[in-house]
């Protein structure tokens, strides 16, 4: 996943996006959950993500240093597919061989 992605325009995204979603769809009939909540993941990141603005002073990742990225909020077509792909990642944590129900329910958070 190539986050050059997310520089794009919005409507741009969409079919790089859709095409993550697929993958992620094919890994779970394949019963590779794992693999399709890695996808899933990266398919609603495409309009939701944290960017980095710098280290801490000591070195390490601190929230004075990120900012949230939610672009397309004011849309229903994101916050759809961004539905979708989280609902997905929820389905993808009850199949697992030793399915985490708390993973699910934050996933649908």
């Amino acid at each position: 996943f190539d986050p050059c992605w997310r520089s794009l325009p919005l409507d741009e995204r969409f079919p790089f996006a859709e095409r993550l979603k697929k993958e992620g769809n094919e890994l779970y009939s394949a019963g590779k959950c794992e693999d399709a909540i890695e996808r899933y993941s990266q398919a609603a990141g495409v309009f939701h993500f944290v960017q980095r603005k710098g280290l801490a002073p000591d070195g390490n990742v601190d929230d004075l240093y990120v900012k949230l990225v939610s672009d397309g909020q004011d849309s229903t077509a994101v916050k759809s597919f961004r539905a979708t792909c989280y609902s997905n990642i929820a389905q993808c944590q009850l199949r697992k061989s030793k399915p985490d129900h708390a993973a699910a329910i934050r996933a649908c958070d």
